[in-house]
Formats: C-alpha cells, sequence, structure tokens
C-alpha cells in the first residue's frame, strides 16, 4: 500500500512540473508576441508597370519574406508596428525601376527601400522603358 502511495505521489508531482513546464512555454512565446506586437497594419503591394519582373519583401523583424511575381498582385501583407520592412523591385529587360508611390502621396526612389510604417499602406512600383532620353 505504501508502494501504491509513493507511486501515485510521484507521478503527481511529474504531472504537476510538465504542466508548468507547458504554461511557462506558451507564456514565453506569448509574451513575445506582445513585446513585437500584433500584426494589426497591413501594406498593399502594387504595380500596374509592364516592367515589373518581380518584387521581393522581407519583413526584417520577423525574417518573413515573399516572392511577389506581377500575376498575384496586388498583393497584401500583415505586420506589427516598429516592424521594419523591406522592398526591392527587379525590373524586366529593357526596363528600369523609376520609383515607389506611396498612398500617402510620398515618392521613395530607393531600391531597396527600407521602412518602418506607422499605419496601413499601399505601395505601388513605377518602371520606365530603359530607352527614354531626358533632355
Amino acid at each position: 500500500m505504501k508502494q501504491r502511495f509513493w507511486l501515485i505521489l510521484g507521478i503527481a508531482f511529474f504531472l504537476v512540473i510538465l504542466l508548468a513546464a507547458a504554461l511557462s512555454n506558451s507564456s514565453s512565446s506569448s509574451s513575445t508576441q506582445q513585446q513585437r506586437g500584433d500584426p494589426k497594419y497591413s501594406v498593399t503591394i502594387r504595380s500596374q508597370s509592364v516592367g515589373l519582373a518581380y518584387i521581393r519583401f522581407t519583413n526584417e523583424n520577423t525574417g518573413a519574406g515573399a516572392t511577389i511575381l506581377p500575376e498575384y498582385l496586388p498583393y497584401k501583407i500583415n505586420f506589427a508596428e516598429n516592424d521594419i520592412l523591406t522592398f526591392k523591385v527587379y525590373a524586366k529587360q529593357n526596363y528600369q525601376f523609376n520609383f515607389w508611390s506611396m498612398s500617402d502621396g510620398t515618392i521613395e526612389s530607393d531600391n531597396p527601400l527600407a521602412i518602418k510604417p506607422a499605419k496601413s499602406f499601399e505601395i505601388n512600383a513605377l518602371f520606365m522603358p530603359d530607352d527614354i532620353v531626358f533632355d
């Protein structure tokens, strides 16, 4: 009888340790998510330009990324507050990247473009033919 008591007590103690470890692991991953923030914003990537080969998107905070072909545009991606987003465009042959048009009216010419947005937005990649000559 005493052996059965100690066996049951040992199993109960083991289960309590397993439960505590499981709870500790789940709370640490949710606290990491809370520090980064929940994905509550979105970016819609667009390009109606015939010069687009593809766009490479990377969330520098999470490491998540996507290679987006023209046929999948517009493409929507969620991100959290304080995330740094990088966009790099690749032009088709005989075209060159011209600029990014942002939904707030600003124009960005960096390629790649790294930004830390504070709200949802749209970004549009624009290209021009290589043979355009400016006087």
